[in-house]
């Protein structure tokens, strides 16, 4: 039964660019987070997979959607190493809703996966203001 499914998901990696240590690595490392889809522009599709308690996070690309955005302009049309950095970002700040967090570190796994690290500044409550009586 594993045979089964291996076998086909492998050939599915080194077929979409992904060489096997990098598949077996995102797999081990992310493989029981759930993917968020994030968007940048231009009808792409970007998938997120993020530890929150690592404070990293892996964004992932694929041959069709390196394919659409070669037609695209703006934003879209930046290198891949740049969008795959602005993914991170636009899912710390808007999807994940933690704009507080900033991408520290990059690690190019393979051509279509990216790991970043991420700080986060703590959040403080808003002090009450206090009135003293006279």
């Amino acid at each position: 039964m594993l045979r089964t499914i291996l076998i086909p998901a492998l050939a599915l990696s080194v077929l979409a660019g992904c060489s096997v240590d990098a598949f077996t690595y995102t797999i081990n490392r992310y493989g029981e987070v759930k993917g968020v889809r994030v968007r940048l522009g231009c009808n792409d599709a970007y998938e997120v997979f993020d530890r929150k308690e690592s404070n990293s996070l892996v964004v992932v690309t694929n041959g069709i959607n390196e394919a659409v955005i070669s037609s695209c302009s703006g934003v879209a049309a930046m290198p891949r190493a740049a969008r795959m950095r602005r993914i991170a970002e636009l899912y710390l700040d808007e999807s994940a809703g933690r704009p507080e967090c900033r991408v520290t570190g990059e690690n190019p796994i393979s051509e279509f996966h990216t790991e970043f690290n991420y700080r986060c500044q703590e959040t403080r409550a808003p002090r009450k203001e206090v009135r003293r009586r006279s």
